[in-house]
């Protein structure tokens, strides 16, 4: 099978998997799901050369995060953070392009490209529990408002052209909770809606904007069927219902995750 191709602790698109069949590294201990262990992040051996290691970690050259900077650091800008291991292969493997991404924006003061060891007890791997993080490298990109709650995880390549493009694309104001101002006078009336709601309020909105959405899905599937000639006038309507469903989709997830 395709997983059985894979190295121990390899996963997919150049990650190192958190997996206890990794018996020869350290010792993983995932609580409820989220990462708590200091070495869960490589297959290899134990005994590594501390000063290799230490020269890992000197050699980024973006803003260095942690639990107890990450929230003021992030704040107000837009975030492209690299959550590593100096233990991980992989993450080793794109430090380089994280480094020449780095210094490409290092004259943009609303761009934070930042770096966190999920091995570097307590303030990195207490982060990356935060955050989640099962798999290294993990890269997280977007508005850094309210402690990252918005942040997305990217999936792309990992060269420095790629995530330069990318950064370039998405590194915008978008609009959210957090940044009205980036709003459209629709959706600030949308944020501002959405805000005075209640959280159950909120979850049953989107419930039924999710059911708008199939609706506009199905009901598109079913004309294109029997009226192929209005195909593009079919499918721009489908567009642009599916468009504003996800929109109000989204800022309803968004305010409710500032209610948590």
């Amino acid at each position: 099978s395709a997983s059985d191709s894979n190295p121990p602790g390899r996963g997919s698109k150049g990650k190192v998997r958190l997996d206890e069949s990794m018996m020869h590294g350290p010792r993983l201990i995932l609580l409820s799901g989220v990462l708590a262990s200091t070495g869960a992040y490589t297959y290899e051996a134990p005994g590594r050369d501390p000063v290799s290691i230490d020269n890992v970690r000197n050699s980024e050259e973006a803003v260095r995060l942690t639990a107890d900077n990450f929230d003021d650091a992030v704040d107000g800008k837009l975030v492209f953070v690299k959550m590593y291991s100096p233990y991980c292969p992989h993450c080793r493997e794109m430090a380089g392009a994280w480094n020449d991404l780095a210094r490409h924006y290092a004259g943009r003061d609303d761009v934070l490209i930042g770096s966190v060891d999920c091995t570097d007890s307590p303030g990195g791997k207490r982060l990356c529990g935060r955050h989640r993080v099962m798999g290294l490298p993990h890269v997280l990109y977007g508005d850094g408002n309210h402690g990252g709650i918005f942040l997305e995880e990217y999936g792309g390549d990992k060269d420095f052209g790629s995530l330069r493009s990318w950064a370039d694309e998405k590194l915008v104001p978008t609009c959210n909770p957090g940044r009205l101002d980036a709003c459209t006078d629709e959706e600030r009336v949308l944020v501002e809606t959405f805000v005075a709601m209640s959280r159950s309020e909120l979850a049953a909105a989107a419930r039924a904007l999710e059911g708008e959405e199939e609706d506009a899905r199905g009901r598109f599937d079913e004309s294109h069927r029997a009226m192929q000639r209005d195909h593009d006038a079919g499918l721009t309507e489908k567009e642009i219902k599916i468009a504003k469903a996800e929109r109000s989709i989204r800022l309803i997830r968004e305010v409710m995750a500032t209610k948590q």
